[in-house]
Order: C-alpha cells, then structure tokens, then sequence
C-alpha cells in the first residue's frame, strides 16, 4: 500500500510541477531538505509567496515535508506521518491559545457575531 501511497504522490508531482515549476527542486527524503531561503533564491519567489505556494500545494493533496531545515518528499509512510504528527501537534496548541482568547473575549463581545457586549 506504501508503494502504491508514494506512485499516487509522484503522478500529482508530475501533474502539479507544470504549475510550479520550483517543485522540480525539492527531492525526496529528509536527508534531502531544501532550506526555503535556497528555494527562494532558484525559483526567484519572496518568501511569504512561496510559503503560500507551498500551502497551496499541500491542499492539493501534495505532501512537501518540514523538518524545520528545509523542504523534501517523504521517502515512506515514516517521513510522512513524523511530519503529519508535528502539524497536528502544531494545530492543536494554536487552537488551545484560540480558546484561551476566545474565552476572555466571550466576556465582553457575543462571539457568534451577532450584537457586542460591551461592559462598562
């Protein structure tokens, strides 16, 4: 099924590198990694585009990897699943510091959006 997974993720490759063609720089394997400031620096994109870019990416179903040195393919279900795991990780408390927030505002302002609640 690995195998099957990894053929899928090369033919969207294939299909989404004509697109964006700074795909053709990321490899497979964390060994592998692309720091973005090199991506960058080929591809000629700024920064925040190209991380908008890589987003867009992956919410086509592309796994680019992370390992906070650089950019690569997973190799196998292994790779994919550390990255996936620290993503989720990463959602988690985001959404956690959200609550928090929402919680303290929920004091003050009707949060469904529909009339503010101001205190004073």
């Amino acid at each position: 099924m690995e195998r099957q997974i990894l053929k899928s993720q090369h033919d969207l490759l294939v299909e989404m590198t004509e697109k964006y063609a700074w795909l053709s720089h990321v490899q497979y394997g964390v060994g592998n990694a692309i720091a973005l400031r090199d991506l960058c620096g080929i591809s000629g994109i700024k920064n925040r585009e190209l991380r908008l870019q890589i987003e867009s990416v992956r919410r086509e179903g592309l796994a680019i990897c992370t390992d906070g040195g650089g950019y690569f393919f997973p190799e196998n279900f292994n790779q994919y699943k550390k990255w996936a795991d620290l993503e989720g990780r990463r959602a988690r408390s985001i959404l956690k510091t959200v609550a928090a927030s929402y919680r303290h505002f929920s004091h003050f302002v009707d949060l469904k959006g529909v009339k503010i609640l101001w205190r004073g």
